[in-house]
């Protein structure tokens, strides 16, 4: 009866308790806290928020860091070794430490150091706890305590054994412990994970506060910065640090924090990381002193976008070279260009792209990327037919074909009305056209052989006269006697005649013209982006061959 009564009883404190920490937790600030069981409230908060922030503590996968935990030989080894950035040595001191164990190396660099040493049997216990004398002798040989030597007299401990003495009255005289009462230590006692960051972070304050360094910061023209600067007022044991931290101005994000070893000349340099266009501030301060130098800088874009890419739509390019098919239909034409990084495009960025061959400059463009265009990855241009014809030339004109090797006036209605008439069997239309394009009559003189192959016209001009094809193949017993062809049932009948004038144009056309347009011609495109800050990229410069396997389709 008497156990339920006392049961009920601390069951009614408890729940008014409750209710009283819940409403204040409710109605407190909201402040951010490395870890979820440390926040403002705790005496632990300060200590533990300036080691976490050195990346000397880590705490655990839950999210908590657990203050009032025993601290282990392990977790000290640990937090030692990144005070200290000892090396990682690969030498086993300890049998309970094997090889394969996964802090066996950074175990063996703190005993190397001697600042936590085994026991007697050749083990180490790394899961015992370590004592608060082990721990005054520990923070005494990381950092340099000589200036308070020599007070033992005044230690006021009297349980403090020979072994710590040296260190505790240290500590003891720089005013990083006070003991668990006025007149002890508690040298063989634990200590909380809590309490041994409280102790550390005192030693850090006492052996640093008042020394001092000289920092300056150099903007490089790649986006990056360098912290340097020398180190002054005291004598270098090796274990102080220079702890450096990069601020964005934008939105106060700290985005570098690390500490740099000064060298033997007590002269650091740290050079950051990238860093995008904007304002920054560098934090300097030796670990552990009150001094910090502050040092603003500022980021401009200096790294000029990549060059960009070029591809047709629905075209392949082989060997360089890009079938038009015909001159019928447009070409589009694709810049492309990445969209990430420092080097990639964004939007109000220019692109500038040329295209010319030796005939034309067609297109000498200037683009503005748009928000759509980033995302797309690429701005598609179309290069029109027109300026395809004036890139490949007056040649590629079959108006310029017939008037140029037949020796006429021809239109481009010419042309039309004559294919259309040659595609639909009307003979008689055909021959009104021609007798117009290549000159009336159907006789020698007058017509397609006067105009073609007469004395001043591709016999006469090539083959020399009467003695030459007129004489051997165009002679009363050649191609035109009444052996091969007869009267004016053969060439000269004017369907006959239309017949081999059409299939003379054919052979001109996909001939003597299907030679000169399959060689193609030279077209080069350059392009090239440039960045709001007017940093430009190299030039994309391709020359392809442009040709026409369609001529018919001209």
């Amino acid at each position: 009866m008497e156990s339920t009564k006392k049961h009920f009883i601390k069951r009614m404190v408890f729940i008014p308790m409750l209710i009283a920490v819940m409403i204040f937790t409710a109605a407190g600030p909201s402040l951010a806290a490395t870890f979820k069981d440390v926040d403002t409230t705790s005496i632990y908060y300060n200590a533990v928020e300036e080691n976490a922030s050195k990346g000397y503590v880590l705490g655990y996968d839950d999210g908590n860091f657990r203050p009032n935990e025993t601290l282990s030989r392990l977790h000290g080894v640990l937090i030692f070794s990144r005070i200290l950035h000892t090396d990682k040595v690969d030498k086993q001191y300890f049998t309970d430490v094997p090889p394969s164990y996964i802090h066996y190396k950074t175990i063996s660099g703190i005993a190397d150091k001697g600042i936590i040493n085994g026991f007697g049997d050749g083990t180490f216990r790394r899961y015992e706890p370590l004592s608060r004398g082990q721990v005054a002798l520990a923070i005494y040989k990381t950092f340099d305590f000589s200036a308070f030597d020599g007070k033992e007299s005044k230690m006021p401990f009297t349980d403090v054994a020979p072994a710590y003495v040296k260190a505790v009255s240290a500590l003891y005289a720089a005013k990083v412990t006070s003991g668990t009462t006025a007149t002890t230590f508690g040298t063989d006692n634990t200590i909380t994970r809590g309490q041994f960051l409280v102790l550390l972070s005192r030693a850090m304050e006492a052996i640093h506060k008042d020394k001092k360094l000289t920092a300056n910061v150099k903007v490089n023209n790649n986006q990056t910065a360098t912290v340097y600067g020398e180190i002054e007022d005291f004598k270098l044991d090796g274990t102080e640090l220079v702890n450096i931290k990069i601020i964005s101005k934008k939105d106060n994000k700290q985005l570098v924090n690390v500490d740099v070893k000064p060298d033997a000349a007590l002269k650091f340099t740290y050079t950051t990381p990238t860093l995008a266009k904007g304002a920054y501030e560098a934090k300097v301060g030796i670990v552990g002193s009150t001094h910090i130098e502050t040092l603003p800088f500022s980021i401009d874009d200096t790294v000029a976008p990549a060059a960009p890419g070029i591809s047709f739509v629905g075209k392949s390019v082989v060997g360089g070279v890009v079938d038009l098919l015909d001159l019928q239909t447009d070409l589009n034409t694709r810049f492309t260009y990445g969209t990430t990084g420092l080097t990639g495009a964004q939007a109000g960025d220019t692109l500038k792209y040329k295209v010319y061959s030796d005939n034309a400059v067609v297109l000498d463009k200037t683009v503005t990327l748009t928000a759509q265009d980033i995302s797309n990855g690429y701005v598609q241009e179309v290069i029109k037919t027109n300026a395809l014809r004036n890139l490949l030339g007056g040649l590629l004109s079959v108006q310029d074909v017939l008037g140029g090797v037949l020796g006429a006036s021809v239109t481009a209605e010419d042309v039309a009305a004559l294919q259309a008439a040659a595609a639909e069997g009307d003979t008689v239309q055909a021959a009104g056209l021609l007798d117009g394009i290549l000159g009336g009559g159907t006789t020698t003189n007058s017509g397609l052989l006067g105009g073609l192959l007469g004395d001043q016209g591709l016999v006469g001009g090539l083959l020399g006269g009467n003695g030459g094809v007129v004489g051997g193949l165009l002679g009363d017993n050649g191609l035109l006697g009444t052996g091969l062809l007869g009267g004016t049932s053969g060439l000269l009948n004017l369907d006959g005649l239309l017949g081999n004038v059409l299939g003379l144009v054919g052979i001109v056309v996909d001939g003597v013209l299907q030679g000169v347009i399959s060689g193609a011609e030279n077209v080069t495109i350059e392009a090239q982006l440039i960045d709001a800050s007017g940093n430009q990229s190299d030039t994309t410069k391709e020359v392809y061959k442009f040709q026409v396997t369609d001529v018919l389709g001209l």
